[in-house]
C-alpha cells in the first residue's frame, strides 16, 4: 500500500461511517499512524520522504510500536545531545533540568520526564566523562523539596546547583581515626566521613590536594589556585582515578587513610 491507496481506503472509509463508528475511526487512525512513521524513518535514513511515501510499501504489522521507536529514538537523540553540551561546558544540573529544557525548545513533543530520567541514567553509566559524578542532593523548588540526582565534577560541589538545600554543620568528632581503603568499582576511592569530620569537613567543603614523597595530604581552604575538591551533600569525598594517577604516578588498589593532627590534614598513602 502506498500514498495514494491510503487515501483511497480513507475515502472508502468516510463513505460508509458515522462519527460515532469507533471501530473505523480507529482505522483511519492506523493508516495516519503509518504514514508518520515512514515519513519519520525516511527522514532519519536521509532518503526521499515524497518517493518513500508516493510508492513505498507503507504495510505494518504494529504501527503504533514502530511509532513509540521512532519517538523513543528522536528523544533520545535530544537527551545525548544536550548531555555532551552541559558536561563540555563543565555544568551542574540534574534529569529534570534536561526535561524542562526539551520540553521548552520542541513544545508539540511530548517528553515524559520518566523516559529522560532512564536515559540520564544510562548515559551516566556509558558516555559521561570520568571526572563526572552524581550526588544524591535535596533539591527545592517551587517550595517542594525532594532528593535528586545532581551531576556535577569531582572537582566542583553538587551544591552549587542553583535549586540545591544548603545542609546544616554538624559537630566534629575529637577521636583519633585510620582505616584501610580499597577503590570502588568506579576505580574512585571514598574519604571515610569519621576522618572528613576530624577536619570539619562537611558538605559543600573546598578540599586543597597536595601530594609529596608519595603520599597526598587533604586540607580545607577556602579559596585556592591549586587542585581542589568539594565534599558532597552526602558528606562523602571521592578521588576518581585521574587524580590518583596524577598524584602517584599508578592507579594503586588499595590505600591507607588516616588523620595527621600536627598538620591539621588528611593523608593518603599507597599500600
Amino acid at each position: 500500500m502506498n500514498a495514494n491507496e491510503a487515501i483511497e481506503k480513507i475515502d472508502n472509509i468516510l463513505l460508509d461511517m458515522d462519527l460515532s463508528d469507533c471501530d473505523k475511526i480507529e482505522a483511519i487512525e492506523d493508516i495516519v499512524i503509518v504514514l508518520l512513521v515512514k515519513s519519520l524513518a525516511a527522514c532519519r535514513q536521509k532518503l526521499d520522504v515524497r518517493e518513500v511515501i508516493l510508492n513505498g510499501d507503507l504495510t505494518m504489522n504494529d504501527g503504533n510500536a514502530q511509532l513509540g521507536v521512532v519517538v523513543t529514538d528522536a528523544l533520545k537523540g535530544k537527551v545525548l545531545d544536550l548531555i555532551i553540551s552541559l558536561t563540555e561546558k563543565n555544568e551542574v544540573f540534574t534529569a529534570f533540568d534536561l526535561t524542562e529544557q526539551i520540553r521548552v525548545e520542541n513544545p508539540t513533543m511530548n517528553i515524559p520526564h520518566n523516559d529522560v530520567r532512564d536515559m540520564v541514567f544510562e548515559e551516566y553509566r556509558n558516555t559521561f566523562c570520568d571526572d563526572y559524578q552524581r550526588t544524591l542532593t535535596l533539591i527545592e523548588k517551587n517550595g517542594r523539596r525532594s532528593d535528586s540526582y545532581v551531576y556535577h565534577l569531582d572537582t566542583v560541589s553538587a551544591l552549587t546547583h542553583s535549586l540545591a538545600v544548603q545542609p546544616a554543620v554538624v559537630p566534629t568528632p575529637t577521636s583519633s581515626v585510620s582505616t584501610d581503603t580499597d577503590l570502588t568499582v568506579e576505580k574512585r576511592l571514598n574519604i571515610p566521613k569519621s576522618i572528613l569530620a576530624k577536619l570539619g569537613l562537611v558538605a559543600g567543603k573546598m578540599v586543597r590536594i597536595r601530594t609529596d614523597d608519595g603520599i597526598m595530604s587533604l586540607t580545607e581552604v577556602t579559596a585556592s589556585r591549586y587542585e581542589t575538591l568539594y565534599v558532597n551533600t552526602d558528606g562523602r569525598l571521592r578521588l576518581n582515578a585521574l587524580t590518583l594517577t596524577n598524584a602517584f604516578g599508578r592507579l594503586p588498589d588499595n590505600f591507607d587513610i588516616s588523620f595527621n593532627k600536627v598538620d591539621w590534614s588528611i593523608e593518603v598513602k599507597p599500600k
